[in-house]
């Protein structure tokens, strides 16, 4: 259940990045580079040598020893990965030495400079973010953030109602518009708002009716089916490119069979 919350997140994190930075960090951004968002790490790693120790001073932690026969510029950072690893594993201090057996004298860096330092992390909870002033932001995916801000228990259905409302006013999309309300469904299951919610989007007359689809109308129009029928296959084409939106969801979606959505699938594909 977790994945799907943090998939929202990831699917709009590029459009709220700025104003979050600047809401929620107090750190305005003018420039910004991409990186890539899976890191190499090394799964395992084996310690020189690593004992846990009672001094006679009664202390306890653990003790870290690397014998090094190269004078590796980077060792310091090998030396603070192993030290967070360290005590995540073992909930104790650690002491670090590095055995230097070179031929030549070391000038290898033995510590972080002052901001490389991890002291820690600033936590901001969002349920604390005042819901109407998320609401006044002009980014639909910032807008449903709201659902988790702080406001009061008995106004949880006015919060919900302004952030439909507000979604439909930016946007003009229906397709857009319509994965906006399932993700804002999705999120309102951290709130325990998940009936409440699905009602309310259910009971409100602005939510996306394929009856309205202009495809839809235009076959009805015809009063042909293939025509109906072509339409129907554009509206899950658009839909196929949200990768959201499952085929089953699709399929319930535009009133076609699954078979139908896969093989529309299948063709774009080919394409």
């Amino acid at each position: 259940m977790g994945q799907d919350y943090d998939k929202i997140i990831r699917e709009n994190i590029t459009s709220i990045f700025l104003p979050l930075s600047e809401k929620f960090f107090g750190i305005k951004i003018v420039k910004s580079k991409d990186l890539p968002e899976k890191l190499q790490t090394t799964h395992e790693r084996e310690p020189d040598f690593i004992k846990k120790v009672w001094t006679d001073k009664e202390e306890t932690f653990i003790l870290h020893i690397e014998f090094q026969t190269t004078d590796e510029k980077e060792m310091v950072y090998r030396m603070a990965e192993y030290k967070a690893i360290l005590q995540r594993k073992f909930k104790l201090p650690v002491q670090q030495f590095v055995i230097y057996l070179g031929a030549n004298k070391p000038k290898m860096k033995t510590e972080l400079n002052v901001d490389e330092i991890i002291k820690g992390f600033q936590l901001t909870n969002i349920h604390e973010m005042n819901a109407h002033q998320i609401l006044g932001s002009e980014i639909p995916e910032e807008i449903i953030l709201a659902i988790l801000g702080s406001y009061a228990k008995k106004d949880a259905e006015i919060i919900i109602k302004k952030i439909i409302e507000r979604l439909h006013q930016l946007t003009p999309d229906q397709i857009v518009f319509q994965r906006y309300l399932q993700q804002l469904l999705v999120l309102s299951r951290l709130r325990k708002l998940e009936v409440q919610t699905n009602k309310i989007i259910k009971d409100m007359p602005i939510t996306y009716d394929i009856k309205t689809d202009g495809l839809y109308k235009e076959g009805k129009r015809e009063g042909k089916r293939e025509g109906r029928k072509e339409g129907k296959k554009e509206t899950i084409i658009e839909m196929l490119k949200d990768p959201s939106m499952s085929e089953e969801k699709i399929a319930k979606f535009t009133k076609t069979s699954l078979a139908f959505v896969r093989k529309v699938r299948e063709e774009m594909k080919k394409k």
